[in-house]
């Protein structure tokens, strides 16, 4: 399966700082940011938003590349002007008919029982994990990847990137958040990676390894000009 991985910059004492902070507000601030976000995409997920041509061969080659390149793992169809995709029966993946709403009242839960300082549920990770990229959206900026839009592990691995992901993990304390790989790097870390680079960059002979590298790059670089730690999120 491909993932995303996502950075957010930001400083790391602040969101550490809101945690059992107990702060009414700003658990409603950040729902209310997460709702606007959410009708946002909704409003831009509407067919008049959408593409209304779509070119059949063009559909036909798209879906044959996607089946060719995840076999069994996704179920893909196409309905329309849209590719359908959904978990395939070789994805390891469990399909969850939740209540309309559900996921976002256990996100809040979550959401709150961090700022308030509450008792985390060790069998509700995941949701800690969506709680705490609320929070770091809320407090920080997100930089929308590109080449890292979707990826396998193999390419974090080929990047280089496995220690941050694996090692350091959330910046704050929590649950394992099931379905989520969240590391992270200091500001300090952020710099001294900069610093250590210098004029150079990072390089691969491989041009898809070079894309991940040059975008991964220019996420330090930004980060450091503006003295940021960063979160990511990789699922």
């Amino acid at each position: 399966m491909s993932s995303v991985l996502t950075p957010y910059l930001l400083s790391l004492e602040q969101l550490r700082q809101a945690l059992g902070s107990r702060d009414e507000a700003l658990i409603a601030a950040v729902l209310n940011s997460a709702r606007q976000e959410r009708a946002r995409q909704e409003r831009n997920d509407e067919p008049e938003h959408r593409e209304k041509h779509v070119d059949p061969a063009l559909m036909q080659r798209a879906l044959e590349h996607l089946r060719q390149a995840f076999g069994d793992e996704l179920l893909i169809t196409a309905d329309r002007n849209e590719l359908v995709i959904g978990p395939g029966p070789n994805s390891g993946l469990q399909v969850h008919n939740d209540e309309p709403g559900q996921r976002d009242k256990d996100v809040e839960r979550a959401l709150r029982q961090l700022v308030m300082g509450e008792h985390l549920d060790e069998d509700a990770g995941s949701q800690y994990g969506y709680a705490l990229e609320l929070l770091c959206r809320h407090f920080g900026e997100v930089i929308l990847p590109d080449a890292w839009g979707g990826v396998r592990w193999i390419a974090v691995e080929d990047a280089g990137l496995v220690d941050i992901l694996t090692r350091t993990g959330p910046p704050v304390p929590m649950p394992d958040t099931e379905g989520f790989t969240i590391g992270h790097l200091t500001a300090a870390e952020v710099a001294a990676k900069v610093s250590e680079l210098g004029n150079a960059h990072l390089t691969s002979d491989n041009d898809e390894l070079q894309e991940l590298l040059d975008e991964y790059e220019g996420w330090l670089r930004t980060a450091a000009s503006k003295q940021k730690a960063i979160v990511f999120f990789y699922n």
